[in-house]
């Protein structure tokens, strides 16, 4: 409020600010730094404990020593998948885009779904795939990011013995992509954070699967950046869908 009194005009002046965004920002960062501390620092304490224990002696035969490394390098990997994605979400803030060519989806996707196969074999899941074949006109780096994340998603949410199924259609100048599952799905309230950094909708399964939330977060930050959309919808009867839309095909 501030009061003014001159020989034209006598009164108040109300000025509002509403300042939502820029706390919702503020308490989005904090949020963020928090839960990379601790995303960091459990595997960083795993595995200096497992080294202590080695150093000290506690851990002396060959295949303690062997087992505390096998453990200690599984963690470092971890960290390292981490820092990866960090450092990939903040190239993508700071510099929207990569360099675009006209690139193939459909040979990308079997790339990726061969190299992930491996992954869903041993759980006895199936990936089928149903391609359109056209070209797109952006990063290969950045689309091949947006398939492994979709991908590896669905199958660490997927049952033993489940489905995942990635479909690519082309019209009008866009590329449709939808990837679904027959996991157990996620609520309403999930879809509104799914996209979050770090959230996750079963903690514990994600971290026996290795996931660490960051993977959903790095994908749509990469399709807003091609101008496109990423929505997540249930997939009936049971399950989830994933649907990209992206324009430049």
């Amino acid at each position: 409020f501030s009061y003014i009194d001159t020989e034209w005009i006598s009164g108040v002046i109300m000025t509002i600010d509403d300042v939502t965004s820029l706390m919702n920002l503020e308490n989005n960062k904090k949020e963020f730094f928090q839960n990379a501390s601790h995303e960091l620092k459990s595997p960083l304490t795993c595995i200096i404990g497992y080294q202590q224990m080695i150093t000290e002696g506690i851990l002396d035969t060959k295949e303690q020593i062997l087992d505390s490394a096998n453990k200690s390098l599984k963690e470092a990997i971890r960290m390292n998948d981490i820092l990866s994605d960090m450092l990939s979400l903040a190239t993508i803030e700071a510099r929207p885009t990569s360099l675009k060519e006209n690139i193939n989806p459909k040979a990308i996707i079997e790339d990726v779904v061969i190299t992930l196969s491996i992954e869903a074999k041993k759980n006895n899941i199936k990936i089928s795939t149903d391609l359109d074949d056209n070209t797109l006109f952006a990063s290969r780096t950045e689309f091949n990011e947006v398939v492994r994340n979709l991908i590896d998603n669905a199958i660490k949410y997927t049952e033993d013995d489940g489905h995942v199924t990635f479909t690519v259609r082309t019209n009008d100048r866009h590329l449709y992509i939808s990837v679904a599952d027959n996991g157990p799905g996620i609520s309403d309230s999930d879809k509104k954070k799914i996209f979050d950094r770090f959230y996750r909708v079963d903690k514990a399964r994600t971290r026996q699967k290795g996931g660490f939330g960051l993977g959903l977060s790095l994908a749509q930050q990469i399709v807003l950046a091609l101008k496109g959309t990423i929505v997540v919808k249930d997939n009936q009867p049971k399950g989830t869908i994933f649907e990209v839309k992206i324009t430049g095909v």
